[in-house]
């Protein structure tokens, strides 16, 4: 039996390991998406295996195949077909030689799948090849039809996926924005009572003893790093009495929650309830005095139906001496 094939086809190259690591990656990336060359893939299947049956392929050629033969149970398949094939050939009439335009051209591989005689001629020999090329060319067509399958699935979740990261680095970057607002307008409101205090001394006025609270603030999201970059460390500055705790949800759709802040020596901070929010965000006050330097957890669950609770996010932070 003899079978020719271009050995400068693309796809009879990546069968055969004769493509760079980057040009299989690309060639993988296309036979997922592209109808035609998954279409050129199969045929070059079927070529290259009827050589590897013939045994007209080099030792390097041969050997890629079998590791891709190891892994493969569809290739495996294919090749005990193409055995079959050849041997029922072999035991039946010689085939007549065509026109010199035919012996010129290829056969294609679709012709020779199905280059059985008529059912009334068959031999027990022949009658065997048929009923494998019957399951085999199943089990092509339904293992196709998975890796499409799978394929499309797999898209779905990585395009869902994109759309989940993007829209909370949207939110991330608009609540970063928001406490940074009210971080400026604090600190302002903070120096222009230090200006009076001052315009106060300089005309012999007294004092006001109280001065004006200010706050720090950090959004958390989700894990342990609010993002690639940035950490969980708050320092809390001279003079701020209130620490802002701006929690990112990554579901907003129970009624209500439960927050549980634990600080140093797993030591339970804070429990409190809260109200469900428009804004996948919750916010939390806390006394700066309640808060010593260390290690932090905050827990939200959800008040599910008949009241029990269901974990939704935790969050990590630190508290830094000035």
């Amino acid at each position: 039996m003899s079978t020719q094939f271009d050995e400068s086809a693309i796809a009879v190259r990546y069968l055969l390991g004769q493509l760079s690591e980057q040009e299989e990656k690309t060639f993988e990336d296309s036979f997922f998406a592209d109808d035609e060359v998954f279409e050129d893939l199969k045929i070059s299947e079927a070529e290259v295996i009827d050589a590897y049956v013939a045994n007209e392929l080099t030792d390097r050629q041969r050997k890629h195949l079998e590791q891709r033969l190891a892994a493969s149970l569809r290739l495996q398949q294919r090749v005990a077909f193409a055995r079959t094939f050849a041997q029922s050939r072999a035991a039946g009439k010689p085939v007549q030689h065509r026109q010199s335009h035919d012996e010129l051209t290829p056969e294609p591989w679709w012709r020779r799948v199905f280059a059985v005689p008529l059912v009334g001629n068959l031999t027990p020999v022949g009658a065997f090849a048929a009923l494998l090329i019957v399951i085999a060319l199943g089990a092509v067509v339904l293992q196709s039809i998975r890796l499409r399958s799978e394929s499309r699935r797999l898209e779905a979740e990585r395009a869902e996926l994109a759309r989940d990261r993007d829209e909370l680095a949207s939110l991330a970057a608009t609540e970063r924005d928001r406490a940074s607002s009210e971080l400026r307008a604090a600190q302002q409101r903070y120096e222009r009572a230090e200006e009076l205090v001052k315009s106060l001394q300089q005309d012999g006025r007294p004092t006001p003893r109280k001065q004006p609270s200010t706050f720090a603030s950090l959004m958390l999201l989700p894990g342990s790093a609010r993002s690639p970059g940035e950490s969980n460390d708050l320092v809390i500055p001279q003079g701020a009495t209130e620490v802002r705790l701006s929690l990112v949800l990554l579901r907003a759709d129970y009624r209500s929650y439960q927050v549980i802040i634990s600080g140093p020596a797993n030591k339970q901070i804070q429990r409190t309830g809260l109200k469900a929010s428009s804004r996948k965000t919750i916010t939390l006050s806390l006394p700066a005095t309640s808060l010593p330097p260390g290690q932090y957890t905050v827990k939200v669950n959800g008040v599910a139906a008949h009241a029990k609770l269901e974990l939704v996010n935790d969050y990590t932070f630190r508290i830094v001496p000035k």
